[in-house]
């Protein structure tokens, strides 16, 4: 069994996907949060400042931490996958490659 192979997180669409949305929330929203917590003069406002910047971390956080949670489960699908046919080759039958084939892809 090549875990290498089933490690590969490059192939998942929606991680990627999620990560990248997760990065372009962080980035955007501090640039945001430093734009609104200006004012037309160009005074500072700390307050208006931490409640955005607090409110973009936990916004672009949350979505890299589903972008992780669906990596993960994939991975987990993958090693499932690979167990069973393994279990399969040792034992000879067929109902290892059964629940292979009923794997939901990820």
């Amino acid at each position: 069994m090549d875990l290498n192979k089933i490690k590969n997180k490059s192939d998942n669409f929606y991680s990627q996907a999620l990560f990248a949305l997760g990065w372009v929330i962080i980035i955007l929203g501090t640039i945001g949060s430093l734009v609104i917590s200006s004012d037309y003069y160009g005074d500072f406002n700390g307050t208006i400042f931490f409640i955005c910047i607090f409110s973009t971390a936990i916004s672009g956080f949350l979505i890299l931490g589903l972008a992780e949670i669906i990596s993960l489960l994939n991975d987990n699908r993958r090693l499932l996958a690979a167990m069973t046919q393994n279990t399969d080759n040792q034992t000879g039958s067929g109902a290892a490659a059964s629940i292979a084939e009923e794997l939901p892809e990820i």
